[in-house]
């Protein structure tokens, strides 16, 4: 069995998607939550920061309402970022296992 082509094929594939799978469908989904946490901030900046002492959203300080409106100016950002980077890295998951598999 350790002979066959496809048994080491197999592991390589298991070994490399364990990687790359987890990285290409994680960074779209983070950028995409993050994107709607900060879309949300103007909401939740004031309970959020009086939690915490030192609050920041990516490298936006929260301090007042106005940050808190530029932080939700980066969360659109991120999530536009998260909806386009989406279909690139579900490409790239393809790419990768025909590589790999050899298919």
């Amino acid at each position: 069995m350790l002979s066959r082509h496809s048994t080491w094929r197999d592991w390589a594939w298991a070994q490399v998607s364990l990687v790359a799978s987890w990285f290409l469908a994680v960074v779209p989904l983070l950028l995409f939550a993050m994107g709607l946490f900060g879309i949300l901030m103007p909401v939740l900046w004031d309970p959020w920061v009086s939690t915490w002492d030192n609050s920041w959203y990516g490298f936006i300080r929260l301090e007042t309402a106005r940050s808190a409106n530029w932080a939700a100016g980066l969360g659109a950002v991120w999530l536009l970022l998260g909806l386009w980077i989406g279909p690139y890295a579900l490409r790239g998951q393809a790419k990768l296992a025909r590589a790999v598999l050899g298919r």
